[in-house]
């Protein structure tokens, strides 16, 4: 197994001999195959461009809770 990423001690990817993935934050690990890491990682990915782009634009600013989550 050989550990691709590490973050503040907290998150933690490793891909295993197999071609599994091995994701791991805190006290919680995800085992994934390689489409399974890749679909969510790509939604990922645009989520945080999203954030990005809503901390410099203020009309993408989160909405208040009662609005958008459930």
């Amino acid at each position: 197994m050989r550990t691709i990423n590490e973050q503040a001690g907290q998150s933690i990817l490793n891909l295993c001999g197999s071609g599994s993935f091995h994701v791991s934050y805190g006290l919680i690990t995800i085992h994934l195959t390689r489409e399974g890491f890749l679909l969510p990682a790509g939604q990922v990915a645009q989520a945080a461009g999203v954030l990005k782009g809503a901390a410099l634009d203020p009309e993408l600013q989160a909405r208040p809770a009662s609005s958008a989550c459930y």
